[in-house]
């Protein structure tokens, strides 16, 4: 968390070239990029749509992962209308933007010890919200452990402290966060077949969602 808070701290004074504003540049308080995609894709999903993934990566899939597979859709079907409409109330939300990682989670962060020594893959890095980046990282740490949680922002404002709305943002975007990624798998395992469904890491990855869906 100290980690990541100093990192946010030098990434906010960054000054991009003219040709790089867009995607890296620090702004007064406006509505999180990230809510806004995040609610047109879940806008644009379907049941039967998933259903049908599933049922694609069931065929190629033994009993076992099926049984994932299936609790994975049903509990992305009946918690979308919930997520949809906190992301529609989070839309008209204003937080500071900067850049930001996107994609930092427990694999991402490397140890010497006990010292943070490297934070790793910024290939999604652009403007968002920090919530962002600790939605991603505390819920790939700690899953729905809400004192844990509480302990690693109480951390991280000990360096960068939160605006109310930030505080807000965070379990937001950690619910659409796992509903999404779950959707992005049943994608992945289905129709794009990018991952076999027989690959023990992607049992392992799916009772993990299952296993931390929010609650």
């Amino acid at each position: 968390m100290h980690a990541l808070a100093r990192w946010h701290i030098a990434a906010a004074k960054f000054r991009p070239a003219p040709e790089h504003r867009a995607w890296f540049a620090s702004a007064a308080d406006q509505p999180a990029p990230s809510v806004a995609e995040r609610l047109q894709r879940l806008q644009q999903l379907r049941a039967a749509r998933l259903r049908e993934w599933e049922a694609i990566a069931a065929a190629r899939a033994p009993a076992e992962t099926r049984e994932w597979l299936s609790q994975l859709t049903e509990r992305i079907v009946r918690g979308a209308e919930a997520v949809l409409g906190e992301l529609n109330a989070a839309s008209r939300w204003t937080v500071p933007v900067q850049p930001v990682l996107r994609d930092i989670w427990r694999d991402h962060v490397l140890y010497t010890g006990a010292d943070v020594t490297g934070l790793i893959d910024p290939s999604a890095c652009r403007t968002d919200t920090v919530a962002a980046d600790l939605a991603r990282l505390l819920g790939s740490l700690y899953g729905n452990e809400t004192q844990a949680w509480e302990a690693a922002l109480a951390s991280y404002q000990a360096h960068r402290p939160l605006s109310a709305a930030e505080c807000r943002l965070i379990p937001v975007l950690h619910r659409s966060g796992i509903l999404l990624s779950g959707a992005t798998w049943l994608e992945w395992l289905g129709p794009r077949q990018r991952f076999d469904p027989d690959d023990p890491r992607v049992m392992a990855r799916l009772r993990e969602l299952v296993a931390n869906w929010p609650t």
